[in-house]
């Protein structure tokens, strides 16, 4: 019998297993992966930011516990980031300062709405005029009284201003536009009546705030304005501001409730508010754009 030999010489074959599956697989994993993580990343930054923004501009001394999201989507050009109309920072601001035409001196209203106007050319009789206005109601012969601290507290949080009520403790009754004023020393406050009588007679005035940004430091707050001088028959002309010397557009109301929608017809006046050192924006002008 032959003897087969220990060792042969045979071909060796390397067999080759077929990973197209598995690679396939694994790729597709590392996509997913990745997409996952790519959301769960842009969400957390988004939120973070978010939170930031509203930390930043919120306003400390409010009792409003409603903080201010910021969207600059619209303002990237500008760098001004846009808040909120119902944000607490205009209530502390704009909304501080009653104008209207019914309550105000139809000059206090001219001198706001008369192109331009700064805090600096406001005289203290204004700044008292504005602060009154704050606390009446519209209405005839509205008499009220006003402690010193709260004047003071008031004149704080509209011009930034410190004891300003040392300005006007005066025994005399002094009378500043539509308000005759007594300083009550007993009681450290000021008895306050307001003299006239509905000043706007048939005239109106349309305010509306279009938006309001913050840049750095500054608030501003734009707003649509017009004065409508009555003609006859709920016809109206109106105006830029209350100089009557530019003719916008003609109004016929008639429906007579003066609700005037047309905001494009009207002009533009942009507030400016400055933050002071208490994380609050106090006022600095206005002007027509």
């Amino acid at each position: 019998m032959k003897q087969e030999p220990l060792l042969k010489d045979e071909e060796e074959k390397i067999v080759f297993r077929n990973s197209n599956n598995k690679s396939k697989k694994i790729n597709k994993d590392v996509v997913i992966l990745f997409i996952l993580t790519f959301i769960v990343v842009y969400i957390f930054s988004d939120t973070l930011y978010r939170f930031y923004l509203g930390f930043k501009y919120y306003d400390y001394n409010s009792n409003d516990e409603i903080g201010v999201i910021i969207d600059d989507t619209n303002n990237s050009n500008n760098n001004e980031e846009e808040i909120p109309l119902n944000s607490v920072i205009l209530n502390n601001t704009y909304n501080k300062i009653n104008l209207d035409n019914c309550s105000n001196s139809i000059s206090l209203l001219k001198r706001f709405y008369d192109n331009s106007l700064t805090l600096g050319e406001l005289t203290n009789n204004e700044k008292a005029v504005l602060i009154f206005d704050s606390y009446s109601n519209e209405g005839c012969f509205n008499n009220f009284i006003l402690s010193v601290d709260e004047f003071n507290k008031t004149a704080k949080s509209i011009f930034n201003l410190d004891n300003f009520a040392d300005n006007f403790l005066n025994s005399d009754i002094i009378a500043y536009d539509n308000f005759l004023v007594n300083y009550d020393s007993n009681t450290n406050s000021f008895v306050i009546n307001q003299e006239i009588c509905n000043t706007c007679n048939n005239d109106f005035i349309k305010k509306s705030i279009v938006n309001a940004t913050i840049k750095d430091d500054e608030l501003y707050i734009y707003e649509k304005f017009g004065y409508f001088q009555f003609v006859e028959n709920n016809t109206y002309n109106v105006y830029s501001n209350l100089m009557d010397s530019e003719l916008l557009s003609i109004y016929v109301d008639t429906v007579g409730d003066k609700n005037f929608t047309d905001l494009d017809l009207l002009k533009t006046y942009k507030w400016t508010y400055k933050k002071g050192n208490d994380n609050n924006y106090y006022f600095v002008s206005i002007i027509q754009i």
